[in-house]
């Protein structure tokens, strides 16, 4: 069996088709096979795909489609991983190599994409085009994922389906939102691919394609706004849509004649749709989030609070998913070099996947190791299986900072906040992360608090010397993240 199933979708494509493949036959990565599905092309597309002989699998089909064409592919593949890459585009030669290493290593990640080159039809460079960073809500909005820069894995077509063929032209769009509502993208920051710009893919002046391809992404916003639950932000952008579409219609070449006037108008609807969509937000915030369950969730024993928590480790680790982010504690480790001299050594509490512990060392060169309830700990990097309400004698008044985002997983929080404290030096930090999530109680989050109450058990005993809104709050994240600081006196803080 193969590890990659490269699918070439094709229509008429005599002009570009042979280096296409030939950009496929010359990766560096060996382990593939080449599946070229020709969609009732006119022209020489047959012929030359049978000089190829047994170098790659095609058939083909009556016009039906390019989704159409690639879903036959995926019927045949035997990979493990699907790379896509239309007819008129180019692979880098080590395309391959670099984004199969990259999912091999990241195995939460479902899709992987990156940055591409723009080409002419002489395949002359004429400049690097970069995608966004993986962000779900400017995805459904705006599709930064060219088709030819994608390897994604062929389980995620078990939870999600195949290309939907009634969405002909951004297939690939409404493919990648669906991957993202089930697995975690990945983005490689460097050129991988051709995509090549040349007459035959320039719709600009068909105004009955300019047309199709807005009542399709009205399609695509529709079929998102029913899956998600009908959130209001959304809403908004269907109407957006709709009207857009009636705007070229009546004025077919508007955006192009005028593409000057029409940047301004959509950076000014832009600029008024994100203050509507925050009001949203943070009214949906205060209703979401009322306080209904604070407090402490009762146990029959430990023995029951310790297998509740492995098993939802477990199912965390599986769902693929992490909860801090490299940008945090980036933000957090400036502030610590900032505050804290001659860092040593850090501990991270309650780490699932051990990428806190990682990023910390990563950015403030000192050994930092995590610990965590369940038996996965060992699978990990410097991470030890350990009960957080715990203290190791080794640890006590050596730990220059301790950092947990799982103070809401405690059955007893002033019995773990009085041990991770036990463990710092005098100018010793605790990092305590909040989100609203933290609120409302449950087995498996058996502490639930507000901030205020967070406030409140750390000021009985500890210092509450600030607290730190997280990089990552924006207006359009429903998740926001506060870090509380504590220390056992008051002290001045950069």
């Amino acid at each position: 069996m193969v590890k990659v199933s490269v699918i070439i979708p094709v229509y008429n494509g005599e002009k570009y088709i042979r280096a296409a493949i030939d950009s496929v036959i010359n990766q560096t990565y060996k382990d593939l096979e080449i599946i070229v599905i020709d969609d009732g092309s006119l022209d020489n597309t047959p012929k030359i795909l049978k000089e190829y002989g047994n170098k790659i699998r095609w058939k083909s089909q009556e016009k039906n489609g390019q989704a159409s064409a690639i879903n036959e592919a995926i019927k045949v593949a035997k990979g493990e991983y699907i790379a896509l890459l239309d007819s008129d585009d180019i692979y880098i030669p080590n395309k391959l190599e670099i984004q199969i290493n990259y999912l091999d290593i990241h195995q939460n990640i479902g899709l992987v994409y990156s940055n591409y080159y723009l080409i002419n039809q002489y395949e002359k460079i004429m400049g690097m085009c970069r995608s966004n960073e993986p962000d779900d809500i400017i995805l459904v909005q705006n599709n930064f994922i060219p088709r030819s820069t994608v390897v994604y894995r062929k389980k995620c077509i078990d939870k999600v389906g195949m290309h939907d063929e009634s969405i002909s032209g951004n297939d690939d769009w409404d493919m990648w939102i669906r991957i993202s509502e089930k697995f975690k993208l990945g983005f490689i920051d460097k050129p991988l691919t051709k995509y090549r710009i040349h007459g035959e893919n320039i719709s600009l002046t068909r105004p009955n394609r300019l047309d199709h391809e807005a009542k399709v992404k009205i399609q695509i916003f529709e079929k998102t706004y029913e899956r998600r639950g009908k959130p209001t932000w959304l809403k908004f952008k269907i109407s957006r849509a709709k009207i857009e579409r009636k705007i070229k219609k009546i004025w077919p070449l508007s955006d192009v004649r005028l593409s000057g006037f029409w940047w301004r108008v959509n950076k000014l609807v832009d600029f008024i749709e994100r203050i509507f969509i925050k009001k949203i937000i943070i009214i949906s915030l205060k209703a979401i989030f009322i306080p209904k369950k604070t407090g402490l969730y009762k146990y029959q024993n430990y023995d029951e609070y310790k297998n509740i928590q492995i098993e939802g480790n477990i199912e965390g680790i599986n769902s693929g998913r992490i909860w801090a982010t490299e940008n945090n504690i980036k933000f957090l480790s400036n502030f610590l070099e900032k505050n804290i001299p001659n860092l040593k050594f850090g501990i991270c509490h309650g780490t699932r996947q051990g990428k806190e512990q990682e990023w910390f060392s990563k950015y403030l060169g000192i050994p930092v190791i995590g610990t965590e309830i369940s038996p996965t700990a060992t699978m990990f990097p410097n991470t030890i299986q350990w009960d957080f309400h715990n203290v190791k004698d080794e640890w006590v008044n050596n730990v220059d900072f301790i950092y947990s985002n799982s103070l809401d997983h405690s059955y007893n929080p002033e019995l773990c906040l009085d041990a991770w404290m036990k463990c710092l030096t005098k100018e010793g930090i605790l990092i305590l992360e909040w989100t609203p999530e933290d609120i409302e109680y449950n087995e498996l989050d058996p502490f639930g608090a507000t901030l205020k109450d967070y406030k409140k058990l750390i000021s009985k005993k500890y210092k509450l010397i600030k607290i730190l809104k997280s990089p990552d709050n924006r207006f359009w994240r429903l998740r926001r993240t506060y870090f509380l600081i504590v220390s056992h006196k008051k002290r001045k803080l950069d």
